[in-house]
This record gives C-alpha cells, structure tokens and sequence, in this order.
C-alpha cells in the first residue's frame, strides 16, 4: 500500500483526471451567474446577458455569440442565471460575462447591483490621493477594497463600453474567470 502522502496525491490526481474537458465542454460546465432576488426569464433577450472572450493581449474581446441561456431558481438558494455555451471554451482564455440592468425582477423593476459593485463599475475614484473614502457612507477600508475591484473592473467596463455602446450604469453585474491550460 503507498504512504499515505502519496495516497493523498493518487486520489488528487484521480480527482483532477475526472475534471479533463472541464471547463471546454459546455455541457458539464455552464456558467452560473448568482444574483439578489428573483428574476422574470421573459424579460431576459440576447442583449441582456452576455458572454465574451477576451483576446490574449488583454485589450479586445469578441462576443461568444451561440449561448443558451437560462434562469435557474431552487428553493433556499439564490437566482441564477446559466449561460451554456454552444461550443466549448478556449483553454489558458480569459473571459467575462455580464448582465444588464434592462432585466426585469419579479416585480418588473431593474436588476440593480449592489452598492459596492456599482462603485466598483463606475469610472470615479472611490479613496482619494491620501487613501481616504471620497464616499461619507462607506469606511475607509471599505473604500480601499471597492477601489481595487474598480481598478480591476475599468478595462472591462471601457471593453462593454467600447463593443456594446453600454455605459455602468447600465450593467448589473459583471464576472470574469479563466479557463485552465490543461
């Protein structure tokens, strides 16, 4: 029998064995975007939710065009909306996904982001030059994180800007992830 480090590292690599093809294969993987409350799926078109491919400088993106797109609810958890592309991710690619603001909750009112996540798609400066919150609600601290989530969001506002014609006010939320190498 091995000890038990390479027990340990037997399952892992079996473990990651079964994951080959994730995240390509679109159907074992879609992607599943949370949101806050409940959302009506006829108010969802293609323009609502989109899926984007960024290029491997860091400075374009193409629009993943063939996506199906869904609303999951179960009960005790949050809406979700799965976007499950038609054909399979790129390997070692970075992508994002957002969701507009012209989808409707259950109650026909837009989606609307968090407070922080709003700050954090906004082009305006949330701490100033002495590192201080240019935001009376929100703590110092609290402005230094949404300031590195905005500075890490303005290219791809600049990109949704850019391709789409769309401004931050009009995004309710945005995700980015990268597919692995494997």
């Amino acid at each position: 029998t091995p000890s038990p480090a390479l027990a340990a590292q037997i399952f892992f690599d079996e473990y990651l064995d079964q994951l080959h093809g994730w995240p390509f294969e679109a159907d074992l993987a879609p992607i599943e975007i949370p949101l806050n409350g409940t959302v009506d799926p006829s108010s969802i078109d293609e323009d609502d939710v989109q899926l984007w491919q960024i290029t491997s400088d860091g400075l374009d993106a193409q629009r993943v065009e063939s996506v199906n797109i869904e609303v999951v609810t179960q009960e005790g958890t949050p809406t979700r909306i799965r976007i499950s592309p038609q054909e399979d991710l790129l390997r070692d690619t970075s992508y994002f996904a957002f969701v507009t603001r012209d989808v409707l909750n259950a109650q026909g009112l837009s989606l609307r982001p968090p407070a922080s996540i709003f700050m954090s798609l906004q082009p305006y400066e949330v701490i100033d030059a002495d590192g201080n919150s240019t935001v009376s609600e929100i703590s110092r601290q609290e402005a230094a994180g949404i300031e590195k989530l905005r500075q890490m969001h303005q290219p791809l506002v600049s990109l949704i800007a850019q391709k789409t014609e769309l401004s931050y006010q009009d995004i309710a939320g945005l995700w980015t992830w990268f597919t692995w190498r494997d």
